[in-house]
């Protein structure tokens, strides 16, 4: 899952350790990316992800209200967040994005 503003990127990677390791090395290695953070590192018994395709979440009251839940600010910041709160607001934001799908 990617999420993403103007000025911001946060992403989670899922899948076999040696496939993290390797996307995430050639993420570090890609010389648009700057000030690259790993938040969080974790084995997980199943993908909570599987069926996210990369997808923009523009700014609005939902995601406002998530990033405030979230960070502490009305504005997407991954920086103001903990591994966990960027954990928990991309969950929130598949439920939320999965709700109105359906």
């Amino acid at each position: 899952m990617l999420c993403f503003s103007n000025e911001y990127f946060l992403q989670c990677l899922e899948g076999s350790r040696t496939a993290v390791n390797n996307t995430y090395q050639q993420i570090l290695n890609d010389k648009r990316h700057h000030n690259v953070i790993m938040l969080n590192y974790t084995q997980i018994p199943e993908r909570e992800f599987e069926k996210w395709s990369m997808g923009y979440v523009p700014q609005s009251k939902l995601t406002e209200s998530l990033n405030l839940k979230f960070s502490g600010s009305i504005d997407f910041n991954p920086f103001k967040m903990s591994g966990e709160s960027a954990h928990l607001l991309m969950l929130a934001l598949k439920d939320s994005i999965a709700g109105t799908i359906s």
